[in-house]
């Protein structure tokens, strides 16, 4: 049904470009092409393009998950939310900020970052290194009692020493030379 004003409403399902069934999951609207296919969604230049989730008709169960992105003067933003609230956001800088713990091979418990390797203990969970050189950076090994392998470790300014380490079995050393007990 079409009205005066523009405005449409369809009692049944909306495909465009095909006749293609959709997956049950998602089939109220459907768009087909034999070649590329989108959706445009154009807003003003200091306004937010929504997509929403939502599981009522009032306050944020109207946007209970949402994809949206912010235009704004300084920097756009793409936000994506979870629970009415931004989860994770996208800043015009590529920073990511996100809303709550983060998770990685694992559900995040109550730490900031959490992070799982549930292959072999002595390998590496975490990697802070710098791009440009071999080796230079800060890693983080899974647990092990080992006294040759790794825990904890940060090399030099190129790579070539170990600055400061842990061995798995809590042996210290600094500069290669001083052990703490």
């Amino acid at each position: 049904h079409i009205l005066d004003s523009g405005d449409a409403t369809f009692a049944g399902k909306l495909a465009i470009g095909g006749s293609t069934t959709p997956d049950v999951g998602a089939d109220n609207l459907s768009l087909e092409d034999t070649g590329a296919c989108g959706i445009t969604i154009r807003s003003g230049n200091t306004n937010t393009g929504n997509i929403y989730f939502a599981d009522g008709t009032t306050g944020n169960a109207q946007y209970r998950g949402y994809i949206q992105y912010a235009h704004h003067a300084s920097a756009d933003e793409l936000r994506i939310g979870h629970n009415g609230d931004n989860a994770l956001v996208f800043s015009g800088d590529r920073n990511a900020t996100f809303g709550g713990n983060v998770g990685i091979g694992a559900s995040a418990d109550s730490s900031k970052l959490f992070s799982v390797n549930e292959t072999i203990a002595g390998n590496n969970i975490a990697q802070f290194v710098n791009p440009s050189s071999t080796g230079q950076g800060i890693y983080v090994a899974a647990g092990t009692s080992d006294s040759t392998k790794y825990a904890f470790w940060i090399q030099n300014y190129d790579g070539s020493a170990d600055a400061f380490k842990v061995l798995g079995d809590g042996t210290t050393t600094i500069g290669g030379t001083v052990n703490i007990p």
